[in-house]
């Protein structure tokens, strides 16, 4: 497992640049977490981006976590809809 902990903006070059963890080549990361805890603003187009680096995540046989979204309205309705995975333990995970 990979976590991951952007800060600031999330935005669409941000994701891009998260890719990069998610796309292991070797298939030794199964699941990667991303730390949202330091991330304000999340802008509409940074949601469009985790949900294109969750396709792509997927595609590649990795799956992709969310921690630390409490706080952010539209990734909660996301999660809602399971759309997007914001799984309990990944907030467990980050309080140790």
């Amino acid at each position: 497992m990979l976590v991951v902990r952007p800060s600031g903006v999330l935005d669409e070059d941000t994701v891009l640049a998260l890719d990069v963890h998610v796309g292991d080549p070797t298939g030794e990361v199964l699941h990667v977490v991303i730390d949202l805890r330091g991330v304000e603003p999340l802008t509409p187009s940074g949601v469009r981006a985790l949900l294109e680096l969750d396709r792509r995540a997927t595609h590649r046989g990795t799956a992709l976590h969310l921690a630390g979204g409490a706080n952010h309205p539209l990734l909660q309705r996301l999660f809602r809809a399971q759309v997007l995975r914001g799984a309990p333990w990944s907030d467990d995970l980050l309080s140790r």
